[in-house]
């Protein structure tokens, strides 16, 4: 079980995150699934729905958005996921910062619950908020 629910939690980074596929999101996460954290206090919980803005805010912001898995292992229903973020903001504005066309990467540390290898419950921690003067 263990081995599965890692390969979910690839599969989303890989496939759903990196190329900014949010419509594919119900493959991977339960109808009520939930993210709490992720910014270190910049977003607070999130429903589903909420990913495809999630998802469109990195990618509409920085061009060459990406995540790498640095560090990933899983117990029972719960994988954990040390990711470094990466990024050029050229595109939008990021959290009110202009884009100055500065590289940028941040770490993040994720735990996912599943349930029969559906991503049910996502809490998450980074460092953003301490990089954000990177963008300046």
């Amino acid at each position: 079980m263990s081995q599965k629910n890692k390969d979910v939690v690839i599969w989303f980074i890989n496939e759903i995150l990196n190329p900014n596929r949010p419509e594919l999101a119900e493959e991977v996460f339960h109808v009520d699934a939930t993210s709490t954290g992720t910014t270190s206090g910049l977003f607070g919980e999130n429903k589903l729905k909420d990913l495809r803005t999630f998802s469109g805010l990195y990618h509409n912001s920085f061009s060459d958005f990406h995540v790498e898995i640095k560090e990933i292992f899983s117990e029972r229903d719960k994988v954990f996921l040390a990711i470094e973020i990466s990024g050029t903001h050229d595109g939008e504005d990021f959290l009110g910062i202009r884009a100055r066309g500065k590289k940028i990467s941040w770490t993040s540390f994720n735990i996912y619950y599943l349930k029969k290898h559906k991503i049910w419950k996502h809490w998450g921690i980074s460092n953003l908020d301490t990089r954000l003067d990177l963008l300046r």
